[in-house]
């Protein structure tokens, strides 16, 4: 089942994300979260990289997609997921869950404007 918007662009209807895999050798590790600027200031390493989230679309199929990706286009579900596992403290994490479930509300509602 998709949903398909007035210009053609169609997206897969998630049921749900059911498992995660971080690949140790490339995702930032807690230890490296944070790293220091040209200023000598420290700040937190904004990055996605090596997590992958498997997604189950209601057709039942499932997918491994990039974090990245997942992010981008089911936000809410991604970050409800991250909380519910534990993983909401993971540095590919915990620079967006807390905003994105403070604001959810409002991203779903603009969701819902944009797919009328």
């Amino acid at each position: 089942m998709t949903h398909v918007y007035c210009d053609g662009f169609t997206l897969p209807m998630i049921e749900g994300i059911v498992d995660y895999q971080k690949d140790e050798a490339t995702a930032v590790s807690k230890q490296d979260m944070y790293g220091v600027t040209k200023q000598g200031q420290r700040q937190q390493r904004k990055t996605t990289t090596g997590w992958r989230l498997l997604a189950k679309w209601k057709d039942q199929s499932e997918t491994w997609i990039h974090l990245k990706d997942m992010k981008e286009s089911h936000p809410v579900e991604v970050a409800k997921f991250a909380k519910a596992r534990g993983i909401a403290d993971e540095p590919a994490f915990v620079w967006w869950v807390p905003y994105t479930l403070r604001k959810q509300d409002t991203i779903l509602s603009a969701i819902k404007t944009r797919i009328r």
